[in-house]
Order: structure tokens, then C-alpha cells, then sequence
């Protein structure tokens, strides 16, 4: 940042001032807010072990929310815990999320996880990139080691653990199909897709994408 010309100097203050704004809306002025976070974060075992994830409508999709921090601190959340956004289309309910690891100890409560490998690429019917052409996804090369990372790190602490890839398709099913059987056959507590993902501006959709004949295109929302 500081080897661009056009930016201040002062740029991580001017960033904090930002993020302290955002605070002060979120925090001081909105007492209901503030309880639901402390709330939330007791559940998870103190505030250093929460995550934040922002719904928000592609009209805010420029702010600088990451930034976030309490009026009176002078360090980034972002620094400390994990902070991320999810585009929502106008109207949608916001995803809520309940707690995965329940209580103030270390050691994490049971819970299954499924791990979908899906390593599609080539056309994809039905589906436009942002310029209007039908959409090709390219080659993810690391789509199998990434499973094999998550689900080695997943093996020691998963009640239940299953892995889905190319390979464990059975007979008379599609991947697709089958990623809907195996949901079915929950509950999961964790699921870690590791693909491509598409965000149509036109439509507002986002999409998964799973291998086969033909790569299949799953609306994120219904997934």
C-alpha cells in the first residue's frame, strides 16, 4: 500500500477512522446489536474465537466493512478474528448461523463434515460469464489436495467425516444427484466444497459447478 503514490501516508489511520465509524453505528448506537455480539460470543468461547461474516446487498459492495473495530480500540478486528461478506440478492433473508463449537473449552464438541471434491471444468450450459458469453470454467489444480488437507485435518476431530469425489460416484447417479443424496443424509455440520464457484451479475445468482458429461450448475441459494 505505501509504495502507491496516490495513497496518504496516514492511510492505516484514515482506515481505522473508518472502521471505528462503522463501529460506532454498529456497536453504540444499536444496544440490541451489541447484546446479540456478546451473546454470541460467550457461546463461541470469548470474542477471540468468533468469525464475522457481513450479508450484504450489492449496493454496499464497496464499503469498507472488513475495517470494523470497536470505537475505542485502536487495532482491527481483522487482525484478530476471521471477517468475510456474502453478496446477497434484494430481499433474501440473511444466512444466520448457529454455533459449531459450543462452550469455553478447547477441545470442540462432536460434529460431522462432509468434504465435496468437485474438480469440474469446460462449458457450462445455461450459464453466462459477466460478459454475456457462455460460461467455461477453467482447470482448479488444487481442488484434490485441498480435500485431502482438509478432510487429514477433519480425521482427528470429526464425530463423522465423508469425502465426495469423481470417483465415488455409484452406478445411475450424477455428481450432482448424489451430492443431493448424501446432503439428505445428515445433518452435517460442516461442509467444505472445494471448486469453482460464479457470481451472474445479470441474473444475481451465484453457482457451484460438479463434473460430469456435461458440468452441472447448482444455484448457490438452493444448495
Amino acid at each position: 500500500l505505501r509504495a502507491s503514490r496516490n495513497l496518504s501516508d496516514d492511510w492505516e489511520q484514515e482506515l481505522l477512522e473508518i472502521g471505528q465509524d462503522f463501529g460506532k453505528l454498529l456497536l453504540d448506537d444499536n444496544p440490541p446489536f451489541q447484546r446479540a455480539l456478546n451473546d454470541a460470543q460467550a457461546k463461541a468461547g470469548g470474542a477471540e474465537r468468533k468469525s464475522i461474516c457481513f450479508s450484504i446487498e450489492k449496493s454496499v459492495h464497496a464499503a469498507a466493512l472488513e475495517a470494523l473495530t470497536d470505537p475505542g480500540e485502536e487495532s482491527f478486528w481483522m487482525l484478530k478474528v476471521p471477517m468475510y461478506r456474502r453478496l446477497i440478492r434484494s430481499g433474501q433473508v440473511p444466512m444466520e448461523r448457529s454455533v459449531l463449537f459450543k462452550g469455553r473449552s478447547r477441545r470442540p464438541d462432536p460434529f460431522n463434515a462432509l468434504i465435496i471434491e468437485s474438480p469440474a471444468e469446460g462449458p457450462v450450459a445455461d450459464v453466462k460469464d459477466n460478459e454475456g458469453r457462455p460460461l467455461r470454467l477453467g482447470e482448479l489444480g488444487n481442488v484434490t489436495p485441498e480435500a485431502g488437507a482438509v478432510e487429514n485435518i477433519l480425521r482427528k476431530r470429526a464425530a463423522r467425516l465423508k469425502r465426495i469425489g469423481p470417483t465415488d460416484i455409484p452406478a445411475g447417479y450424477s455428481f450432482k444427484s448424489y451430492v443431493r443424496e448424501v446432503l439428505t443424509q445428515g445433518p452435517w455440520d460442516l461442509v467444505h466444497y472445494a471448486g469453482h464457484s460464479h457470481y451472474d451479475e445479470g441474473t444475481g445468482k451465484g453457482y457451484l459447478f460438479f463434473p460430469g458429461e456435461f458440468v452441472d450448475a447448482l444455484d448457490i441459494e438452493l444448495f
